[in-house]
């Protein structure tokens, strides 16, 4: 970390010659106060380290030539590592744009223990937090111009390792595992007449390894995507799009494989806007083709599926109604596969088992949306309906799913705002029903929410603030002929509350600030969450700030995964 800084530190020396606007750099040193479970703190707030040490950087700096120039990054210390992000852009009067980004994080990686296993009593500690270490970095350029178009050209590469760890059933399992990912792209757009034309080409390449059995990773990806826009006149225009990709990935340990898809994807469509309207009509297919095996030291499992997606979509805009806003849209979905699955002997010669899937699936979605303002009353309001209805057939004894299922959502949100005795009111909720019908299982899930907002300003020197939302959800599954060990049947009825009040002071002396948050869960979920954040900003002199705050994280649920944590940290802000 504290190389990190002291890099930082001199970037920042070096550029501060330079007239710069609205820059800053802030250092950061909070002290930790962590009490209950270490590893459930480290997984829902990514806290291990009793000091951590940050820094925040943000220069900008535009020349009398208009070219400008901007740097901004921030890093923190996290589990012995550093983690953070510094990028840097170059723009030029032309529109050209030069960006560099580089990015480090490491994820503590042990997310399952409670969502898969809730288990009453705690689990058998780790000797090591399974940790997971993420890094990115990217090169690109924006904007140019080649044969009277823009052109824009790209490199990520990112780079994981590290472990995973995980409850399943009663088993705990560690997956260590290193991937290491390159990406090139481009893309280019040209304008001749009324005919727009664009186009854009990625190649990936992934390699690595499952460090548990020693299997190597090894797939490249590319893909070719080409579209086009012709205006017929002022009110309608036609497009259309198309895609070729394919990917081939083969593994190679105790269980080898070669695995090799191939995608062809086109859409066309037409756009009509005349004054107040607005509409698309599209309408597409994608073809995906794969086929492979998968080698054992006894078996030969070989692979041929084929996917087609249908898609039709429609969209609708109106705004000639004076403060009122519509807009209405709809899309068909319809996919089929057909699969064929062999599993022949050592040799490849002789057909042990097989399975021959037929999946045909449709989903159909329509949503609607308004809003208008009545006098100081904004309000809006939206529906969406989904429904999906999926059919299979398996022929042969390899596998066995749910024949047929269906399943049907309606969402409905609505939102006002308004200002009442000078206090800014925002208040809305939401209204979730879904049902699954599974044949011999129903499952259903209904959410009712609510929430308000308020903010009031008192003269130039308190602004209060208050945020409640109350919640209700059910999830319940019905009558089942038969539960096996396998499956895990859940139910719950619960009911949430949130209640977040807050406060911003500004005196001669600080800039004060004060927000507490208090959420519970009742009914089959019994648990408190309780957050408190307060702030002092104090001005040391012209460009440099003082801020101290206190942030505290409680979690009370009664069982072994409880914890507090305390969080005291002194800033540095300065501006340049």
């Amino acid at each position: 970390m504290f190389n990190k800084t002291i890099i930082t530190i001199a970037l920042l020396i070096a550029v501060s010659s330079i007239a710069a606007e609205d820059s800053y750099y802030q250092a950061t040193v909070t002290v930790n106060d962590l009490y209950g479970s270490a590893d459930v703190i480290a997984e829902q707030l990514q806290i291990t380290d009793d000091v951590t040490l940050g820094d925040e950087l943000f220069y900008l700096d535009k020349n009398a030539n208009g070219t400008s120039f901007l740097l901004k990054g921030d890093m923190v210390t996290n589990g012995g590592q550093v983690d953070g992000r510094m990028s840097a852009r170059v723009f030029q009067p032309a529109g050209l744009m030069f960006k560099l980004d580089t990015r480090a994080y490491d994820f503590l990686y042990d997310r399952t223990i409670e969502t898969n296993y809730p288990m009453q009593l705690e689990p058998i500690p780790l000797d090591l937090t399974p940790t997971l270490r993420w890094s990115r970095w990217s090169l690109s350029a924006h904007g140019g111009s080649l044969f009277g178009g823009n052109l824009e050209f790209g490199y990520v590469n990112d780079r994981r390792k590290g472990s995973k760890a995980g409850y399943q059933s009663m088993a705990f399992s560690i997956l260590d595992s290193r991937r290491d990912s390159g990406t090139f792209w481009t893309a280019y757009e040209l304008t001749r007449g009324s005919l727009d034309l664009n186009g854009k080409f990625v190649l990936r390449n992934d390699d690595g390894w499952l460090i548990s059995n020693d299997k190597t990773i090894d797939r490249t990806t590319w893909s070719g995507a080409l579209g086009a826009r012709y205006l017929l006149n002022d009110e309608m225009s036609l497009f259309g799009n198309g895609i070729i990709a394919n990917n081939n990935s083969r593994a190679i340990a105790t269980r080898s494989s070669d695995l090799e898809s191939s995608t062809k994807s086109g859409t066309v469509g037409i756009a009509y806007q005349k004054e107040a309207l607005t509409s698309t009509v599209s309408a597409g297919v994608t073809i995906i083709e794969s086929s492979g095996y998968s080698l054992t030291q006894v078996s030969v499992t070989d692979l041929d599926r084929t996917k087609t997606t249908t898609k039709l979509n429609g969209t609708v805009r109106y705004t000639g109604v004076a403060k009122t806003r519509l807009s209405a849209k709809a899309s068909f979905v319809k996919k089929d596969i057909d699969e064929t699955i062999e599993l022949l002997d050592e040799l490849g010669g002789n057909v042990i088992e097989s399975n021959v899937t037929s999946l045909e699936k449709t989903v159909s979605k329509v949503a609607f949306k308004a809003s208008r303002k009545f006098g100081d009353v904004r309000a809006k309001a939206s529906v969406n309906y989904s429904t999906e209805q999926a059919d299979r057939v398996d022929e042969g004894d390899m596998f066995h799913y749910q024949p047929e299922r269906k399943r049907d959502a309606m969402n409905a949100r609505f939102c006002g705002k308004a200002k009442v005795f000078g206090i800014s009111t925002k208040a809305g909720g939401e209204i979730v029903r879904q049902s699954i019908d599974l044949g011999e299982t129903d499952t259903s899930f209904d959410a009712n929410r609510a929430f308000m907002t308020l903010n009031k300003m008192h003269g130039s020197w308190l602004a209060l603030n208050a945020h409640v939302s109350y919640g209700q959800e059910q999830y319940g599954i019905g009558d089942v002929v038969e539960l096996s060990d396998s499956m895990n049947a859940i139910s719950y009825d619960t009911t949430t509350l949130r209640f977040a009040p807050g406060a911003t002071m500004i005196t001669d002396w600080a800039i004060l600030n004060g927000q507490v948050e208090f959420i519970q869960n009742r009914d089959s979920v019994e648990n408190d969450y309780t957050r408190w954040f307060c702030s002092a900003t104090r001005q040391w002199a012209d460009n440099l700030n003082i801020i101290a705050s206190y942030k505290r994280y409680e979690f009370d649920e009664n069982r072994w995964d409880d914890f507090i944590v305390d969080q005291y940290s002194l800033s540095l802000h300065m501006m340049f």
